[in-house]
């Protein structure tokens, strides 16, 4: 999958450009939320809007999912944002990009 970035230009908001498996357009964007740090993420005709707190409620299921290639089948125990931050190292920046 290849992100490709681009910036709303009037807003001065940068997002991510990316396809799906079936080939939709989908999207990562940075919100203009103005109360709270957010995410627009998704299907850009249908895309989620989520802020950190859920972000990292939703990433126990994808990392979940990433090892084992399925769901887990019950919930899976809350991690504090701040251990999750902790735990994970994200990677380096591209030159240039």
């Amino acid at each position: 999958m290849n992100f490709k970035r681009y910036e709303v230009a009037d807003r001065g908001f940068y997002g991510f450009q990316f396809y799906d498996l079936y080939g939709e357009n989908c999207t990562i964007q940075e919100s203009s939320l103005a109360d709270d740090e957010a995410i627009w993420l998704g299907v850009h005709e249908s895309r989620m809007h989520l802020n950190k707190k859920q972000v990292a409620k939703l990433i126990p299921y994808l990392l979940f999912f990433l090892k084992e290639g399925r769901l887990p089948r019950k919930a899976l125990k809350t991690i504090k944002v701040k251990d999750l931050l902790n735990q994970i190292k994200p990677p380096c920046e591209k030159e240039g990009a």
